[in-house]
């Protein structure tokens, strides 16, 4: 895109719109042409200047336009935080009462099964599981929970 100029004339009415005609009247031809050069020189600059403005306005713009999507995106990941920071704690409330049940019932179990070994003897069954057949489900139960328990103790 080629660049419009501005002829000196119009340069002239626009940088010194109450002096123009008097300049021209009152300088030599060789003192006017000096004059015009300079104030060529000078709307160059400001022309120079003025397209610098824009596009660092532009600039502006993009950079406010960004840091409004990044703020719009920061409050959602902050509600979205929020809502994971209160889940996670519902969720470690939860594991503390099961750790808490958990813990509870092994010593019970665990407590329990020393108890009926320690009654019983070594190999010896509780007389309500003896009672049942060798296939029985409860048996086959029982003796399994006794050898894991076994297996426990001896790692």
């Amino acid at each position: 895109m080629s660049k419009q100029t501005k002829p000196i004339t119009q340069v002239m009415s626009d940088l010194f719109p109450n002096s123009a005609k008097v300049l021209s009247e009152q300088l030599s031809t060789e003192q006017f042409n000096s004059f015009t050069t300079d104030a060529s020189e000078a709307a160059a600059r400001i022309e120079a200047l003025q397209d610098g403005n824009k596009q660092m306005k532009a600039d502006l713009e993009a950079a406010v336009t960004r840091a409004t999507t990044a703020e719009a995106s920061l409050k959602d990941l902050q509600g979205k935080h929020s809502t994971l920071e209160a889940e996670a704690n519902g969720l470690k409330e939860t594991n503390g009462k099961l750790q808490g049940w958990y813990d509870n019932h092994k010593a019970a179990i665990d407590s329990s099964t020393s108890k009926a070994d320690a009654s019983e003897g070594e190999g010896a069954l509780p007389e309500k599981i003896a009672k049942l057949s060798a296939n029985h489900p409860n048996r086959i139960a029982y003796e399994m929970t006794v050898a894991n328990a076994a297996k426990r103790k001896a790692k």
